[in-house]
């Protein structure tokens, strides 16, 4: 049991003065020290010099709790501000224990305070959520300001310290403490009406309420405000919701008017960046929500897109302001990575929104380790999302087209530790987009041939409409041109297959391997098959000079594969190329199962029967969270045309899910990088 507290009338008379100046004296000193020397010294003065009578004394002026406005009286008003300005030094010098070494007595200081402030916490929060509603009419703007960082200044070290301490962790996690945040994230200035910016006591430039919204929700602070920010936003209704909404929108929108200067830009970045890393805590659904004809996800892009055309024109050239927009862009892209093909809803608005020109524009000027490592990543991501029709096509509506490489701004200095990565992944950007519009953004399609049956006589047709293809209807794994091409792969491979793949089809429904996102990767594989290879009687003198050193043949044995996950990125600085691999180390190094595994050798078999006009060929494909390998047997004809002389004969599908992967070892990653060196 708590111990109870000392009443009022325990002093009296001059000595009740004495402790009234003895207190004065105490809390003057502790802000003196925490202006000129900082919390650490704070805090040893205060572990000295406040027991536990005089933080009764900073407590009890909580007890007289305001019912309404009209019925507290000034004196209680004027002693509850007091208490609370108290207590905010007393938590500032808290918040140095929590990130510094100390010796018994702070650790006792720690204790009692946290102790005490359990005890109290319900008064407190009352009187907090009296100061964001009520304002007495004889504060002024700057004692306002001072009363709501004092409010601040209570939350952020409870919030900070909730996985080391018990006491801050049950108040971290209770609705109380999350639904002060909220309401000082919603709160307007009452003297200038738009929405208050109280300024961070460590980093002028930052406005401590966005930092303490961020900073719980992303989990920066602890795990345990994230969860419980979660949960009560999960909980709120539809008007508190659209409430919140509003007031991030009224923030974001804030942040951008102000930056007119370099100094209001920097101030400006740095509050998008932590508005944007707060969105992640929001429920998915309320991230797609329009009001006022647009999401929060899609304002809050225009607004970084804005914001990096204001800082290129004001010619801002502190590091830390590039690396404050990076972290925003990072975190937005993180936000809206697709979970699954019907989360791609969010990631469609995040590249209509114009994500990609202020990408690509800030890469070369983002110079921080750790944030330009994220941003890389970032890029990395939404470039490989970009192969697929309908990605494609927002990112043309956000600006990605042949113009935007055109822009001077572009054309930055790198940094020599930038300069290889920034340029090759433009360069893949350049590629993608190259590759994209001649698949996606054209009325030519690509003979291709989807059909899974192996024995599929018909000829290739000029466009085989999705509609009409037949889907398993048990494991929706392999789709056929026909019910005759239907049942004669039955006989020969999918009676074998199908139960095992019906187990993985719920999952990979949800992950968004649909028909049509396997016919984008197939017509994409098609027109680099048609684009990056030469003529099949060049590959086949080149296999035949390399048979000697194998030792062994390579035609139909071998496999022409294609990487779209990244990795050729990263080993020869290209969107993607190709390696000539067994067909053993193809199938260990892609995790190809083992019915696609007999669909392929299959396909090989022929290739060997017809090596002057077969040839086999893959691509790997990544996603969020599937690795899709295609396989394919081409047919070669010197006299077609360009783009079409590799035309599809047959086609076979290994998808798998990212999660189910096996780790990465060191050999795994040496050969890889063997691949890559051939």
């Amino acid at each position: 049991m708590p111990p109870s507290r000392k009443p009022r009338a325990f002093h009296s008379g001059a000595l009740d003065t004495s402790r009234q100046s003895h207190h004065k004296q105490v809390i003057d000193k502790a802000n003196r020290l925490l202006s000129t020397q900082g919390s650490s010294a704070t805090a040893v003065y205060l572990a000295q010099n406040l027991d536990e009578t005089l933080l009764y004394e900073i407590l009890e002026n909580f007890d007289a709790t305001p019912i309404s406005f009209d019925a507290v009286t000034s004196a209680s008003v004027e002693a509850a501000l007091r208490s609370l300005t108290d207590m905010a030094t007393v938590m500032a010098s808290i918040e140095a224990l929590l990130v510094e070494e100390h010796d018994p007595p702070t650790a006792a200081y720690l204790h009692l305070v946290m102790r005490m402030l359990v005890e109290q916490w319900s008064e407190i929060t009352t009187w907090i959520n009296f100061f964001i509603e009520y304002i007495p009419q004889s504060m002024d703007h700057k004692t306002w300001e001072k009363v709501m960082a004092g409010c601040i200044q209570v939350l952020e070290p409870i919030f900070m310290g909730a996985e080391c301490n018990a006491y801050m962790g049950q108040i971290a996690s209770s609705p109380s403490a999350i639904d002060i945040t909220l309401r000082l994230l919603c709160l307007k200035d009452p003297f200038t009406k738009r929405p208050s910016r109280i300024s961070d006591r460590r980093f002028a430039s930052s406005c401590s309420i966005c930092s303490l919204f961020a900073s719980i929700s992303s989990g920066l602070f602890s795990e345990i405000g994230k969860e419980a920010m979660s949960l009560r936003l999960a909980t709120l209704n539809l008007p508190k919701m659209t409430e919140l909404l509003k007031c991030i929108s009224g923030r974001i929108q804030d942040a951008l008017s102000a930056s007119k200067n370099v100094s209001a830009v920097e101030a400006g970045a740095l509050d998008l960046a932590h508005l944007a890393s707060a969105l992640s805590v929001l429920p998915r659904s309320q991230l797609h929500r329009e009001f006022a004809g647009e999401s929060i996800l899609s304002e809050a892009t225009r607004a970084v897109a804005e914001m990096v055309d204001r800082a290129v024109q004001a010619g801002v050239k502190d590091t830390i302001i590039w690396s404050n927009i990076g972290e925003c862009i990072s975190n937005l892209i993180r936000i809206s990575k697709p979970r699954s093909g019907k989360a791609d809803h969010t990631i469609e608005m995040v590249l209509e929104a114009g994500i990609i020109p202020p990408l690509l524009l800030v890469l070369p000027l983002c110079i921080d380790s750790s944030t330009s490592r994220d941003l890389d990543e970032a890029a990395q991501d939404i470039l490989y999302w970009l192969l697929d029709s309908r990605l494609f096509l927002a990112g043309q509506k956000g600006g990605w087209c042949e113009g935007l490489f055109h822009d001077p701004r572009l054309k930055t200095s790198y940094s020599p530790a930038s300069r290889n990565v920034v340029k090759s992944l433009r360069d893949a950007y350049v590629f993608a987009l190259h590759y994209c519009e001649q698949t996606f953004g054209t009325e030519t399609v690509i003979p291709v041939r989807m059909c899974c049956s192996l024995r599929h006589e018909r000829p290739t047709i000029k466009h085989e409409d999705i509609a009409c293809l037949k889907v398993c209807g048990r494991c929706h794994s392999v789709v056929y041109c026909s019910e005759e091409c239907q049942r004669e792969d039955w006989q020969v491979f999918h009676s074998k297959e199908c139960l095992q793949a019906a187990c993985g089809r719920r999952q990979l429904k949800e992950a968004g391997i649909s028909v049509r996102y396997r016919r984008d990767k197939l017509l994409l594989l098609v027109r680099i098959v048609n684009e990056l290879l030469p003529g099949l009687p060049v590959l086949r003198r080149e296999q035949q000079s390399r048979e000697i050193a194998y030792s062994s043949p390579v035609v139909g044995s071998h496999i022409l594969a294609f990487d779209f996950t990244g990795v050729m990125l990263r080993l020869v600085n290209s969107l993607t190329s190709y390696v000539e691999d067994t067909l053993p180390r193809f199938f260990k190094t892609r995790n190809i199962e083992r019915h696609p595994q007999a669909r392929i050798l299959q396909c090989a078999r022929e290739v060997q029967r017809s090596p002057d006009s077969l040839l086999l060929v893959a691509g790997t494909f990544i996603s969020s969270r599937t690795l899709t390998t295609i396989c394919v047997k081409t047919q070669y004809s010197a006299n077609a045309a360009d783009g079409e002389k590799y035309r599809v004969i047959n086609t076979v599908f290994n998808t798998i899910l990212r999660s189910s992967l096996p780790p990465r070892d060191e050999a795994g990653a040496k050969l890889w990088a063997e691949l890559g060196r051939k």
